[in-house]
């Protein structure tokens, strides 16, 4: 008998305690990333739901991060008495845009997703006139193109820069020709005939045969056939 009520005290102290965690009310919410602090718009949004109960914002979290694009995943866990703390894993970014009215540089991912915005970055950059996509909004196909492109000329030809207007891509080699690519089209094979031209090149100009050099020549992707032109 003993053993019973026991046992009916702990399974009822269990249920009491489960309903009062629920009903628990959070005053402060702390978040982390694996870079270490959360990027700001995500600390404000949840900043904003500090004062309401656990299971509120257990729900909230849930329904928050299944729109935050820039978030892989998370977690939380309950810090005594009365804070949450949440861990999320922030989307690597694989790509970046700047637009001329911007000094920021904003953060794509490998999908073509904004997923933030910062003053510096190391990755190869689409220049382009006007950006007016924000946080969580999708870039047209032809910028995704273009800055899939922009990436194997980087690995390439450690290209850094490609100029965007929305109709063609432009890059620079160093010490080399110019190319212009389509903002449609076959990668790979666009990005083939344009390494089989410029090793071309490279070969006649050894050869002596490019009396004005590379870097007066541009390469024009957008046609059937390639055509190579000198500049001034």
């Amino acid at each position: 008998m003993k053993k019973i009520i026991s046992l009916g005290f702990i399974l009822s102290l269990i249920i009491l305690v489960y309903f009062l965690f629920k009903k628990l009310q959070i005053k402060e919410i702390r978040c982390k990333s694996q870079y270490g602090f959360c990027p700001l718009k995500i600390e404000n949004d949840l900043k904003n739901l500090e004062g309401k109960s656990f299971s509120e914002i257990k729900q909230s979290l849930k329904n928050y991060f299944q729109d935050e694009v820039s978030v892989e995943k998370y977690s939380y866990q309950f810090r005594l008495p009365d804070k949450l703390e949440v861990s999320v894993i922030q989307k690597k970014a694989s790509y970046a845009i700047q637009s001329e009215a911007e000094n920021n540089y904003f953060l794509i991912s490998k999908e073509g997703w904004v997923i933030s915005s910062q003053r510096f970055t190391d990755l190869p950059t689409l220049k382009v006139g006007k950006f007016n996509k924000d946080n969580g909004e999708q870039v047209e196909d032809e910028a995704l193109f273009s800055l899939r492109l922009l990436q194997a000329m980087h690995k390439l030809f450690e290209v850094k820069v490609g100029e965007y207007d929305g109709k063609s891509l432009r890059v620079k080699i160093n010490n080399g020709p110019l190319i212009i690519f389509p903002v449609r089209g076959d990668e790979k094979v666009l990005v083939g005939s344009c390494r089989l031209i410029v090793e071309e090149l490279n070969t006649l100009e050894q050869n002596s045969r490019i009396e004005s050099g590379l870097a007066k020549i541009t390469i024009d992707l957008r046609y059937k056939n390639p055509v190579i032109k000198k500049h001034e």
